[in-house]
């Protein structure tokens, strides 16, 4: 072999060690930030102006988020409660408690079956959603709301505010637990607060589309609240998690009731997660805005927001939530 011929061969083996050194690197850099992911997004607390409309006095005010937690943890350490907490934020609780528990979950994922018997547990908790408007004939459901407290219902922000409509507030908001054909239970409410995110009006995004109202009734002294909610310290923790949603849909073109008179269950596994949202594999239409999505032990995790192309997207419950219904409800 020549000379010259030695030389190229020398810098070509050359070059291509130093190519697939560079390969292997970049390889081990992508699955050292893939693994590492979960770790790097632990939610504290969420950055977010957090507001409450008052509909008594016509009146919107910033929340103090932080004089509300130190509320909380005062009364946590009066009543000596104590929970699993993060280690820098030991005053606060990270859940909700509930009253009673949830029957075992279906184990068929993405099914849907209509629910019976809504004077029961959980199901009399859940409620159809009304907005009555200016049309003559506006009876559909505007979503679904559940009850977690005495006077507290968790919803969508989409289900209480018209986002065709600068935001406004839905007049003549009301919700009737347990509502089935023409049956509800506990009365019909409608709210005199609402606590949202500032973000989704800035920007009705998934990840900021949730609402507490204090509601006009003490719904849950008549019926009782039966669940729990809770928010997540990683996404590993929340994905793969097995769940249900019971609202109330109305699409007819799939077999609903045009009116959504009936509240149906539908359930599955969640398989994609965000700091701010989660996405499942259950089915969902129009009606089940709103409706609460819940583990097999009760407990509410996120809120469903819509269907998009890969599945079901729902806003995951975080710790502002969390501690917004523990000042509410506690």
């Amino acid at each position: 072999m020549k000379k010259n011929d030695t030389k190229k061969l020398v810098i070509l083996l050359l070059m291509l060690t130093i190519f697939a050194i560079f390969i292997v690197n970049n390889n081990v850099m992508a699955a050292s930030i893939e693994e590492t992911q979960d770790e790097q997004e632990i939610i504290i607390e969420p950055e977010d102006k957090i507001m409450m409309y008052d509909a008594k006095t016509n009146e919107t005010t910033e929340v103090d988020m932080e004089e509300l937690r130190q509320a909380l943890g005062a009364k946590a350490n009066s009543n000596k409660i104590t929970a699993s907490l993060p280690s820098n934020q030991s005053l606060r609780l990270n859940k909700l408690l509930m009253g009673n528990q949830l029957n075992s979950l279906n184990k068929f994922p993405s099914t849907v079956s209509k629910i019976n018997q809504t004077n029961i547990v959980p199901y009399v908790a859940v409620c159809r959603i009304q907005v009555y408007g200016n049309l003559v004939d506006q009876t559909f459901p505007n979503g679904t709301a559940a009850i977690l407290g005495k006077n507290v219902a968790l919803t969508a922000a989409h289900c209480v505010f018209d986002k065709s409509k600068n935001n406004e507030v839905f007049k003549q908001w009301t919700i009737y637990p347990g509502f089935n054909g023409n049956f509800y239970y506990g009365g019909a409410t409608g709210w005199d607060k609402v606590y949202y995110s500032q973000n989704w009006m800035d920007s009705h995004k998934v990840e900021d589309d949730w609402a507490i109202c204090v509601l006009q009734d003490d719904l849950g002294t008549k019926i009782g609240w039966h669940f729990g909610a809770v928010c997540y310290s990683s996404n590993s923790e929340l994905n793969g998690t097995e769940i249900r949603s019971l609202g109330y849909p109305y699409n007819s073109n799939e077999g609903f009731d045009p009116k959504g008179l009936y509240q149906y269950e539908s359930t599955g596994k969640i398989n994609y997660v965000t700091s701010g949202l989660f996405r499942t594999d259950a089915y969902t239409c129009d009606g089940f805005s709103g409706a609460p999505t819940i583990r097999p032990d009760g407990y509410i995790v996120g809120i469903l927001n819509g269907k998009g192309e890969k599945g079901m997207y729902c806003k995951r419950l975080d710790q502002n939530i969390i501690d917004i219904l523990n000042s509410l409800v506690s």
